[in-house]
């Protein structure tokens, strides 16, 4: 339901909003790739593109770990650039 959510959300208008709910998804599915995107162009849009990335890069290593292979998405795929 809260994937669904922020997918209809507008990112500029509801940047805030979009961090908080994804830190919600990521209580409960630390792996959920929609939250990874939305959190990653939420803060992009914020202004906060070191927090984008480091997000990223923390997401790789747990999918590493996890999965015993690489995340198949380049940060640029994620933000959308």
């Amino acid at each position: 339901i809260l994937c669904r959510h922020i997918t209809s959300m507008d990112i500029a208008k509801n940047a805030d909003e979009i961090v908080s709910i994804c830190d919600a998804i990521n209580q409960f599915d630390h792996l959920n790739e929609t939250a990874l995107e939305y959190k990653c162009k939420a803060y992009r849009i914020k202004g906060n593109p070191s927090l984008a990335r480091q997000g990223f890069t923390n997401y790789t290593k747990d999918y590493l770990i996890s999965y015993g292979e690489n995340y198949m998405r380049d940060f640029s795929d994620i933000i959308g650039m």
